[in-house]
């Protein structure tokens, strides 16, 4: 590039010193000598030289220079085009640091059940009967804790309800005899609530069993003729069979002895 430059300048200066116009007058005579220019004279009648008229002499040769010359600068600009500006790095970026640490959430505990405390102990039932760590029902009772819930009736009729009704459900009617019962008969319109009622105190006998390990059922006791304890006390045990051998059914008279 520096040689292409030289060239250029050199050019330019051989193009000037070539071009350079004159004009020289002679002292011997007033003679004129002009260099690249035409020079144009007028005389007058006299003879004399009225004006005379000084153009270059080659007029596109000149205005070429001066084309040339005026535009040094963008020639210039060309042959040595500036520099690209050298990149500037970018300003180093400060490393974010870490975030702290999450601390862990505790883990809430679970809410305690049942709630911390003396557990109460269970509601004992009202017509089966404890004796130590041994619940039994005694057939001896039933009648009169039938009368007490609102069930009336001779006691073979209570009897006959409760044995029939807790062992094959309150679905299916009691059976009247042919005569007529008309104890039996309104007991047997009874027997769903007598059922519910019933079985809410076998389970007041589970509570117990649950809240005391050692606690133990003897389903009837003191079973006798028409006391239908054969009914009675195996529908009770079934009822408790999640207790195994913690439950019995105790001494139950056969039917067929009635």
């Amino acid at each position: 590039m520096k040689w292409i430059k030289g060239i250029a300048v050199l050019f330019s200066v051989l193009l000037v010193v070539a071009c350079v116009s004159s004009i020289s007058w002679t002292p011997v005579g007033g003679v004129m000598e002009a260099k690249n220019y035409e020079v144009r004279e007028n005389y007058g009648t006299d003879g004399k030289i009225v004006s005379r008229v000084y153009s270059p002499a080659d007029k596109y040769f000149t205005d070429g220079l001066k084309i040339v010359t005026n535009n040094l600068g963008a020639i210039a600009a060309i042959l040595n085009p500036p520099k690209p500006p050298e990149p500037v790095p970018p300003a180093p970026v400060p490393p974010t640091p870490p975030a702290p640490p999450t601390p862990p959430v505790p883990p809430v505990p679970p809410t305690p059940y049942p709630p911390p405390g003396p557990t109460p102990p269970p509601v004992e039932s009202k017509i089966f009967t404890r004796t130590g760590t041994t619940i039994t029902l005694d057939l001896n009772t039933l009648p009169a804790s039938m009368r007490k819930a609102g069930w009336q009736g001779r006691d073979n009729a209570l009897y006959y309800a409760m044995g029939s009704i807790y062992l094959h459900g309150p679905g299916p009617g009691l059976p009247v005899p042919s005569g007529g019962d008309a104890e039996l008969a309104k007991l047997s319109d009874q027997r769903a609530e007598i059922y519910r009622w019933f079985d809410a105190e076998t389970m007041k006998v589970k509570s117990t069993m649950m809240t005391y390990p050692a606690y133990t059922v003897v389903a009837v006791t003191n079973d006798g003729r028409d006391r239908l304890g054969s009914r009675l006390g195996p529908a009770i045990a079934d009822r408790l069979k999640e207790f195994g051998g913690r439950v019995t059914t105790g001494y139950m008279m056969p039917e067929s002895e009635y």
